[in-house]
């Protein structure tokens, strides 16, 4: 079973959580769970969407999974060195990078095996930028 792990934030924009979606039907058509969904934020616990709901996550800290999908934002959110150096972390582990956000303009930002530079650059500034990633397992 392959883990996806879901990166929220306070501000994030909760028509992402739609990619869940997929990998719901993507195990209802395999007839079995192959894919594992987990929210996961800097603090863990209640983070409130940019429209206000409020959605329940795990802190980030010690979890393994196969795939990162870092959600977007109508603003991008400020990040604390604590978020960036997970993140720098897990991009070390990525085969491929590019941003997820359903409620922007299509943009994609690929990399090959190997350089996480593109993803790094994105990463360091004072802001975050959203990003996906597939661990190597």
């Amino acid at each position: 079973m392959k883990t996806v792990a879901l990166l929220i934030f306070p501000g994030f924009e909760i028509l992402d959580l739609a990619v869940m979606a997929v990998f719901g039907l993507a195990n209802k058509e395999l007839g079995y769970e192959s894919y594992r969904q987990i929210l996961l934020s800097e603090a863990g616990g209640p983070v409130p969407s940019y429209s206000g709901a409020t959605v329940d996550s795990r802190k980030f800290r010690n979890l393994a999974f196969d795939t990162l999908l870092v959600l977007g934002s109508i603003e991008a959110p400020t990040s604390t060195p604590r978020m960036r150096s997970f993140l720098q972390r897990a991009s070390q582990a990525c085969r491929l990078a590019g941003e997820w956000a359903a409620s922007a303009p299509a943009r994609s930002s690929l990399r090959k095996p190997g350089s996480s530079t593109a993803v790094v650059q994105r990463l360091t500034g004072p802001r975050l930028r959203s990003f996906s990633c597939d661990t190597q397992t």
